[in-house]
């Protein structure tokens, strides 16, 4: 087999265009040769770790053909994919489900939850991305959870404390949203105090939520209410975001400090959303 040095050349100098097009594009700018480099640098190291993860998960699913009902996990350094902890050697067990820590394999045995959130992260919200997608926390989620108003299951420690608290999809029909409806936003650069940052929104900054997830039961429960300067990352604007030549006012929603963007004249702010 022969190694064209041309072709390799050409194919570089191909992705090297592709690429500068799309980053100038996305970021409105005129990439330099060196952060174009840098950008595809990235993406080959990225590919290579997910090449060496699919290789190296090929190889664990195929040691389930010696041990069926699962095993303890001995490699270090990974965590269990439906609470996000560290789950190696006796505190770990793979099997068809994939990697889960042993308090989350025995709720799965239990029944407590489905072996399939393991799988699929889009079946279930977690505590965290209650609060990263919606701000509710605290005592208000608490409250909903005591009333009913969201269900939730619990999976227990093996030291008898909580150890993961999960809220299914299907436990809470019309109530939550699918998480890839949220899927909206990115970085973007904006001007706050005559500087220019880059920043990164929520998906509830680029539509109005009261009206995106109208046909979802947890917007009966958010209403709108004025947000302090500081809960929207400014510093002196007095709660106003300034984006480019437009200020717009920031509202966050009642009980939960769930963030929308709306006009002075109560409009809602809508941008141009980039889907990941």
């Amino acid at each position: 087999m022969y190694y064209d040095v041309n072709e390799e050349e050409k194919s570089n100098k191909k992705h090297f265009k592709m690429a500068k097009k799309v980053i100038d594009e996305a970021n409105g700018i005129d990439a330099t040769e060196e952060q174009v480099h840098g950008v595809l640098r990235f993406l080959r190291r990225l590919a290579q770790m997910q090449v060496e993860h699919f290789l190296a998960e090929a190889d664990w699913d195929a040691k389930l053909k010696d041990f069926p009902a699962g095993y303890h996990f001995k490699e270090t350094g990974y965590s269990c994919r439906i609470c996000g902890h560290g789950a190696s050697g006796e505190d770990s067990w793979y099997d068809q489900f994939g990697l889960k820590c042993m308090a989350c394999q025995k709720a799965v045995d239990a029944k407590i939850i489905p072996g399939e959130l393991n799988r699929d992260k889009e079946l279930f919200y977690s505590e965290a991305e209650l609060s990263v997608y919606f701000n509710v926390k605290g005592k208000p989620l608490r409250d909903w959870i005591k009333k009913g108003i969201i269900k939730c299951r619990v999976i227990p420690g093996l030291s008898g404390r909580n150890h993961f608290t999960v809220f299914l999809m299907k436990d809470n029909k019309g109530f939550l949203p699918p998480k890839e409806m949220l899927n909206i936003g990115g970085m973007e650069t904006e001007v706050i105090d005559g500087k220019e940052w880059m920043v990164s929104h929520p998906w509830y900054h680029y539509v109005d939520p009261f009206k995106y997830l109208k046909k979802y039961r947890i917007m009966q429960y958010l209403q709108p209410k004025a947000a302090p300067a500081a809960e929207v990352g400014t510093s002196a604007s007095g709660g106003v975001v300034e984006v480019g030549e437009e200020v717009v006012t920031v509202p966050v929603c009642n009980p939960c400090s769930f963030m929308g963007m709306a006009g002075p004249a109560g409009a809602v702010k809508k941008r141009k959303a980039r889907r990941k």
